[in-house]
């Protein structure tokens, strides 16, 4: 936790306590909370199917948003019928890297394993 920038924003530690609580679900001790972050933070690693939801559609382009710092970009071609594809529909994805040397999260719709 970045102790100087809450300092520069001016909260009340008491609403930062709340918000924290309210965020992780009413646990407040700092240990927990970094296990917690840590265990979704670990989510993310190459190989691993995620949830994601599209966000965008640019050309032959899928934009999907994950929750990393930065969508993913799947050619449309991955989707059996890229024409049925919608803005706000839920997909998983395999990550492939969580950054290329562009920045973008690397995602293969092909590659994740078809739900049954």
């Amino acid at each position: 936790m970045d102790y100087n920038l809450i300092n520069t924003l001016d909260i009340d530690e008491k609403a930062i306590e709340n918000e924290l609580a309210q965020a992780f679900e009413g646990e407040t001790d700092p240990c927990r909370i970094g296990e917690a972050m840590e265990k979704t933070v670990g989510s993310f690693a190459p190989g691993s199917i995620l949830k994601g939801r599209i966000v965008n559609l640019i050309g032959d382009d899928v934009i999907v948003d994950v929750g990393l710092k930065s969508e993913g970009i799947i050619p449309a071609s991955e989707w059996d019928d890229p024409s049925s594809l919608d803005i706000g529909d839920e997909v998983e994805v395999l990550l492939e890297a969580v950054e290329s040397e562009t920045g973008i999260v690397v995602l293969s719709k092909r590659k994740a394993p078809s739900a049954c």
